[in-house]
């Protein structure tokens, strides 16, 4: 079953995009690698957004030029001090712009030690019609975007991973799969 992992964005950079672009982030490339070095927001207040972090250059070469993609899987490991939600994690395209559904429409609150906020998975593709050739361009990626709900919050990212499913021309099964990412340890293969 082909595999390739754990892959981690090359890239990293804030945006100011719409509602996101309140405060913009310190060492955004700290989130290129699982260091424990944070790309960060400390002086977050009621209501505020960050800018946009964008994540991309994820290595997906292992996924084959014919493959199918079936689904995308996204892990932020963030955490924060007060009270902090992810309100927006959405892919990029070839061009490095958001398309698709952004996951966190619903906001999903940051804890209070490291933890992942997982979006997306196995059959998931993002409202977007993803290709082999999309997700190995080197501007595919994440978005992401946070808002405080609390004066005087602090926010700490330490690393994203992509994790993308796909279907041989075969039509076997199998995943690009990041072992940094606890929410995903499985493989499927079908014939």
């Amino acid at each position: 079953m082909p595999t390739a992992g754990p892959e981690l964005p090359t890239t990293a950079a804030d945006y100011y995009e719409g509602a996101w672009s309140d405060l913009p982030w310190l060492d955004p490339a700290n989130v290129c690698a699982d260091d424990d070095t944070y790309a960060s927001i400390v002086a977050f207040t009621d209501t505020l957004r960050s800018t946009v972090l964008h994540a991309s250059g994820f290595d997906l070469s292992a996924v084959p030029s014919t493959a199918t993609i079936d689904g995308v899987e996204c892990g932020v490991f963030c955490l924060c001090v007060g009270s902090i939600n992810c309100d927006l994690v959405q892919l990029l395209d070839t061009g490095g712009a958001r398309t698709g559904d952004n996951q966190c429409a619903a906001p999903v609150a940051v804890q209070a030690f490291e933890d992942p906020i997982a979006c997306g998975g196995a059959s998931d593709t993002w409202g977007c019609a993803l290709t082999a050739a999309w997700v190995k361009d080197a501007d595919f990626g994440v978005g992401v975007g946070f808002v405080s709900a609390l004066n005087e919050s602090e926010l700490y990212v330490d690393y994203i991973t992509i994790t993308v499913y796909y279907t041989e021309a075969s039509g076997r099964r199998g995943a690009v799969v990041s072992s940094r990412n606890p929410f995903v340890c499985r493989t499927v293969t079908g014939g």
